[in-house]
């Protein structure tokens, strides 16, 4: 954790060596603070183990008491719910970090060093069709804002990368995605359906993010209740728009799994930091995806949460043991 603060003290001092006022300087101090950062979450996931592990060992239970864990007592104790709401404060902190250096990034596209950076998940969008075999509409970008995110692309995308995941952990089939009761190929095959997926203004890699957490959780859950010769059932996602002038600017996604679902008990602590339920931690996996994503860290659905609050949306999620999980987000 020191490690991640002396990153962001550097990040000032190459900021006042490097003002706005001399370009080249300027871009070339925000593609090395961008690089800098890149593999923070894994960072910030190795100080909360430690934090963690030293809590454990300075707190060994007597009799036939558990092992102190963090995520069990988060609710209830006034120190670690300090501690979870700075995380949230310094990951808001961060979402803003990132997205003001994508944005200055993807405005200088003539630029052939910030390419593969700026345009990321443009090239990603463009991606889709080949592996859904639909036309892909042009999308339009200001700077970090896709003007024409369409959820459901982007949550086929992501499924499609979890899916590659979660095949090569157990090296079985993953379950199908169905989106508004159609499977995701012939979702897209049929076109796009202006009701329920029009398109919208969001930082689109954002978006990528949730729904791959979300989907990655409810592909390996099902696929866990399956064991190793079952087929797993289907994984469903909705897309709802807004249907009332109160609501025309809400979209809503919910993604359904029948897997093991989450007992009452866990569910205080599914937006814990300090909470995973991957016992194995495979490195593969966190490359997978080709984007920088929890990778069974701990951190999905925590940081998931920040990044749709931070636009005024919200992520709910309500589950039954041995029957499955409902996941909703609104954006």
């Amino acid at each position: 954790m020191r490690e991640v603060i002396k990153d962001y003290v550097q990040d000032l001092r190459d900021l006042r060596r490097n003002p706005p006022e001399d370009p080249a300087r300027f871009q070339e101090c925000i593609l090395a603070i961008f690089a800098r950062h890149r593999g923070m979450l894994g960072q910030i996931a190795r100080g909360l183990r430690e934090f963690q592990q030293e809590i454990s060992e300075s707190f060994l239970p007597v009799a036939d008491l558990k092992m102190t864990r963090l995520a069990d007592i988060y609710a209830t104790v006034p120190a670690v719910q300090k501690i979870e709401r700075t995380l949230d404060e310094f990951f808001t902190i961060r979402t803003t970090l990132r997205l003001l250096i994508a944005h200055c990034l993807q405005l200088n596209p003539e630029d052939p060093n910030t390419s593969e950076i700026g345009h990321a998940m443009h090239e990603l969008m463009q991606r889709i069709p080949n592996s859904g075999g639909a036309e892909m509409p042009q999308v339009r970008q200001v700077g970090a804002i896709c003007l024409d995110t369409r959820p459901s692309l982007i949550l086929i995308e992501a499924y499609r990368h979890a899916q590659f995941m979660c095949r090569r952990r157990f090296d079985k089939d993953p379950p199908e995605l169905m989106v508004n009761g159609m499977p995701a190929r012939e979702f897209l095959a049929a076109g796009f359906d202006t009701h329920v997926d029009n398109h919208f203004p969001y930082v689109d890699i954002h978006l990528y993010f949730v729904f791959f957490e979300v989907l990655k959780n409810a592909l390996l859950t099902s696929m866990r209740k399956a064991g190793p010769d079952a087929e797993c059932k289907p994984i469903h996602a909705s897309l709802i728009s807004g249907t009332s002038l109160n609501a025309e600017n809400e979209r809503t996604v919910k993604i359904t799994d029948h897997g093991e679902g989450i007992s009452r008990e866990d569910m205080r602590k599914v937006w814990s930091y300090f909470h995973s339920t991957t016992k194995t931690k495979d490195p593969r996996e966190q490359e997978s995806a080709g984007f920088s994503t929890s990778g069974g860290r701990g951190l999905g659905l925590a940081v998931s949460r920040v990044l749709v609050r931070y636009f005024g949306g919200e992520i709910d999620l309500h589950s039954i043991p041995r029957k499955g999980t409902d996941v909703y987000i609104y954006l």
